[in-house]
């Protein structure tokens, strides 16, 4: 699964995960911009519900290419970033 990389990603502008959740929580009207509002808990289960939800578009898009109608010729490579994506979501509700 392709990502990144090792770089320094503050420097490149790309927000700290801490940050995302303060822009998050914001957004949904749940806390400050500083990341206060819920718990880590909380904020675990949001986590765990999103890497789900990706698990699952991405289960589609291999479904769709083992029918044929996929709109990437990657389709196929999809189960393995499926299985790991899940994983990560199941990690994280531990």
């Amino acid at each position: 699964m392709s990502g990144l990389g090792h770089f320094d990603k503050c420097e490149s502008g790309i927000p700290t995960e801490f940050a995302i959740r303060g822009i998050y929580l914001e957004k949904r009207g749940w806390g400050s911009v500083e990341g206060n509002g819920i718990t880590d808990e909380e904020w675990a289960f949001a986590m765990t519900v999103q890497f789900f939800k990706m698990a699952a578009i991405l289960q589609g898009v291999y479904k769709r290419s083992l029918q044929g109608n996929a709109s990437s010729s990657k389709g196929g490579l999809m189960l393995e970033a499926t299985k790991l994506t899940a994983n990560i979501a199941y990690r994280i509700s531990k």
